[in-house]
């Protein structure tokens, strides 16, 4: 019996969010009816959770005392601590301010409100090909390019193995090119 070979297309390159394209993104959610958006965008920025992490994240699993945020809900299962950055802090103690019971979840919002809403802001932006996951890209993608070791992204992303993790690094061929540069010149 001959096993059938099935002839697999390659994954599409992953367009990489440049300063200004994050930077239109959040303001374009700014000026959106719905002001959970543009708190949701930094956050998927900053912390790399998925957009159904974020949507069921509540109050109780957010720790300023400690500067993290304790996900339980997880699409593997396996719960994990994420370190909040400055950007990230300061989105939730904003949220935080601004909730009136600073208890249940964060966002009040469904995953059909998300990905409209997304849809427009970044229609409004001109980034068409832009999805919401990619901002998880972009945050884990950030993380290898400011020195987090593989170990330390996993951790923080929770992906389970080497090879689903470096999926979701697309490493910026400018900078890759002029840290090889640097390195032979020394």
């Amino acid at each position: 019996f001959n096993a059938i070979k099935i002839k697999r297309t390659p994954p599409s390159g992953v367009r990489r969010l440049s300063k200004a394209d994050t930077q239109s993104l959040i303001h374009a959610a700014g000026s959106c009816r719905d002001q959970l958006m543009q708190p949701l965008i930094i956050l998927a920025l900053e912390t790399g959770m998925r957009s159904g992490e974020l949507l069921s994240l509540e109050w109780g699993g957010v720790d300023f005392k400690h500067h993290q945020i304790s996900l339980q809900k997880t699409k593997s299962s396996y719960p994990r601590q994420i370190p909040m950055t400055h950007t990230s802090e300061g989105v939730l103690r904003g949220l935080w301010k601004a909730s009136e019971a600073q208890e249940g979840l964060l966002f009040d919002l469904s995953p059909n409100a998300v990905r409209l809403a997304f849809g427009r802001i970044r229609k409004r932006c001109g980034l068409t090909g832009v999805r919401f996951h990619d901002l998880r890209h972009e945050a884990i993608s950030r993380w290898f390019e400011r020195g987090l070791t593989m170990p330390e992204v996993a951790a923080i992303s929770g992906h389970r193995s080497l090879s689903q993790l470096m999926r979701y690094s697309h490493e910026d061929t400018k900078a890759l090119a002029n840290k090889i540069r640097r390195w032979m010149s020394s």
